[in-house]
């Protein structure tokens, strides 16, 4: 089978040259005209003939074809991660075909006709090729119940999806929801309810995933210490184990060997004589005049 890629490259995969049933993938660039053989990485689609395979997005679509029997398995092939998945399709499954026709019409597989073991077919049949977004995971998980706060993270299994969240218990959307950019705390006192979906472009969107954690205050909570502005001043001792108390020890009184009563001192003291005193010192006069020189 053969189809074109939007960048111009086709890409050839299966066929048949005898009794031999091909399974390889070869990919012609229209430019340089040179083909290159892709050798993808996991499960490969059986070889086969007769198959029918069509380009819907980033992706190839591969149905059906012969290969020692009619076959009627779905194969996907990304584009950009370059490798096989097998799709699983509910619902009812077409039967075993060969060169059969098979379009992709905006998210849907259409094919027509074919030649099974029953005939030829001319049924019409129309498949939605999109697959569903992994469930999201709320970690931690299983949830708890912790001390004022903790911290919860988002994580998908389908890559580049983008997560919407919401904390209230309501259904996450683009409209209702937070856009999930990293891991976030949850310091809501209470039962907190987070739901979480994850959307991607040309895939259904996931189920809603919902988990309950419950946050309590802290019973033991810290001692803050005081600020600056109300810190009470330092005392000198600061730092220093209190001295202990003693206790009261009782004083008896020691008699004294003096006699409790002192003799009794005079008050009047004796004076030199006003004679003595006037013998002695010269006679000062009232007025000086002037002051004789010392030769």
């Amino acid at each position: 089978a053969l189809t074109f890629c939007p960048d111009g490259r086709v890409v050839l995969f299966g066929g048949q040259r005898s009794d031999s049933y091909f399974r390889d993938l070869w990919v012609l660039n229209p430019y340089s005209m040179a083909w290159k053989e892709v050798c993808p990485e996991g499960e490969l689609p059986m070889a086969r003939y007769g198959h029918s395979m069509t380009r819907a997005a980033n992706s190839l679509f591969l149905y059906g074809g012969f290969g020692n029997t009619y076959l009627g398995d779905l194969w996907q092939f990304d584009l950009k991660a370059m490798v096989w998945t097998n799709c699983e399709v509910e619902g009812p499954i077409p039967e075993p075909r060969l060169d059969h026709t098979l379009i992709a019409v905006d998210h849907h597989l259409v094919m027509f006709g074919g030649l099974g073991d029953d005939g030829v077919f001319a049924d019409l049949l129309e498949l939605d090729w999109r697959a569903r977004v992994a469930t999201p995971e709320i970690l931690p998980f299983p949830p708890g119940t912790y001390i004022e706060r903790h911290t919860i993270t988002i994580r998908c299994g389908t890559p580049d999806v983008i997560i919407f969240y919401t904390t209230d218990g309501s259904t996450p959307s683009p409209g209702t929801g937070q856009r999930y950019t990293g891991p976030f705390l949850n310091t809501t006192l209470g039962a907190t309810s987070v739901k979480a979906i994850a959307l991607k472009d040309y895939m259904y969107d996931s189920l809603v995933a919902e988990s309950t954690f419950v946050v309590v205050a802290n019973p033991h909570p810290k001692v803050r210490s005081p600020t600056a502005q109300t810190a009470p001043p330092l005392s000198p001792n600061a730092g220093r184990p209190p001295s202990p108390i003693l206790p009261a020890v009782p004083v008896t009184p020691v008699p004294s060997p003096f006699p409790t009563t002192s003799p009794q001192l005079s008050t009047s003291v004796p004076r030199p004589s006003t004679a003595r005193a006037q013998a002695s010192s010269p006679p000062i006069s009232a007025g000086v005049s002037s002051i004789s020189s010392i030769n």
